[in-house]
């Protein structure tokens, strides 16, 4: 979105990336993040949007291209630097309709995927409310989206409140209510304003503009 470029630098090696996530540089997790960066180069994705007059669906492969670190020989990188190159359909979906996420937040929820869906999903949603009463949600809509495989209604609502509460805590500016049978969604500011993006990583000075 900053550089208007499909073409992302990804880092110069597969340890400056697992560093900067704050990952262990181990043998296994070499293994394992080559494993999803093959699944991510892969994949296909239907996306659905809703435009002021009009739905959306895209379908489109995210990544055309994906050069980077594949091997490991237990002492340094085999490929760099590390690029990935979007897809054209996937990239002018981006600008016209992404919403900018802290990297911070993703810092400070990474452990929990749960509250990294809602706080991805509200970061998307809460922007576009434009009712001045809100956006209903009922407890059995949310199970739907976001916790198919809890087999207890109940146990699905307590992760997902406590999820909830560590979203707000980084995203302080969302405002939600919960009321009887579900939660109410009010227009929020996105987390990051159009105005600025923020590049900061962990232990890293800020960067805006």
């Amino acid at each position: 979105m900053r550089t208007r470029s499909r073409t992302v630098e990804v880092g110069e090696s597969i340890a400056e990336f697992l560093r900067l996530l704050d990952l262990p540089t181990t043998g296994a997790a070499y293994g394992e993040m080559k494993r999803q960066i093959e699944r991510l180069a892969a994949c296909n994705m239907m996306l659905g949007m809703s435009a002021p007059s009009r739905d959306v669906t895209v379908s489109a492969k995210p990544i055309e291209r994906f050069e980077a670190w594949l091997q490991y020989d237990g002492r340094q990188r085999s490929m760099w630097p590390g690029v990935l190159e979007l897809s054209q359909p996937f990239f002018e979906t981006l600008l016209s309709h992404a919403v900018p996420l802290d990297p911070r937040a993703i810092h400070a929820l990474k452990k929990s995927a749960l509250a990294l869906d809602v706080y991805s999903w509200l970061a998307h949603r809460l922007c576009r409310v434009r009712k001045p009463v809100g956006i209903k949600l009922s407890w059995s809509n949310l199970r739907q989206q976001f916790g198919q495989e809890y087999a207890c209604s109940k146990d699905f609502k307590k992760e997902f409140r406590a999820a909830l509460l560590k979203v707000r805590l980084v995203y302080p500016h969302a405002r939600i209510d919960e009321e009887m049978g579900g939660i109410r969604l009010y227009s929020s500011p996105a987390p990051v304003p159009k105005s600025q993006v923020v590049v900061q990583l962990p232990g890293k000075t800020a960067i805006s503009g």
